[in-house]
């Protein structure tokens, strides 16, 4: 029974050793992230972190382009021994989600905004900005691209 019991802390001691764990934070905040990914092509590995921000990385020894990426921030591809001299910790930055432009529009068939049958227009938050309207019908007015019917409390009808 004791060569058994000392087996197992021996092999629970070398898996525990073998086993390699990165933890990823957001840089400004220092809490973990969970969802990110690392990849690698050589080695061919892939994990996922989890709750705590961790994951294991044994399979990703010797790996020289670790690509670590989430939704919300940068990018970072460091290698394996980077990752071992930063003491596996990784810091990501957060960056802006720039979405382009989406129009919807109310017809069965998908139309670009050129065949849409109604008029469309665009005023940038630079323009409301700028403008400082009181009202969303007051923006509408000023932009000059629709006409405005105005109403007694300060409304308007396009």
């Amino acid at each position: 029974m004791k060569k058994l019991v000392l087996f197992w802390l021996l092999s629970g001691l070398a898996l525990h050793a073998a086993a390699q764990t990165v933890t990823v934070s957001d840089q400004e905040t220092k809490r973990p992230l969970e969802g990110v990914t690392l990849i690698s092509d050589s080695p061919a590995a892939m994990a996922v972190t989890n709750a705590e921000g961790e994951a294991d990385i044994s399979a990703f020894a010797g790996a020289t382009a670790i690509h670590i990426q989430s939704l919300g921030y940068k990018a970072l591809v460091p290698g394996f021994e980077e990752l071992e001299a930063a003491g596996f910790r990784v810091m990501l930055e957060p960056s802006n989600l720039n979405l382009e432009e989406v129009v919807i529009s109310a017809t069965r068939w998908r139309q670009t905004t050129s065949n849409v049958p109604s008029k469309v227009i665009s005023i940038t938050p630079k323009e409301v900005a700028l403008q400082n309207p009181q009202t969303a019908a007051d923006l509408l007015g000023i932009s000059g691209k629709v006409f405005i019917q105005k109403s007694q409390q300060g409304g308007g009808s396009p």
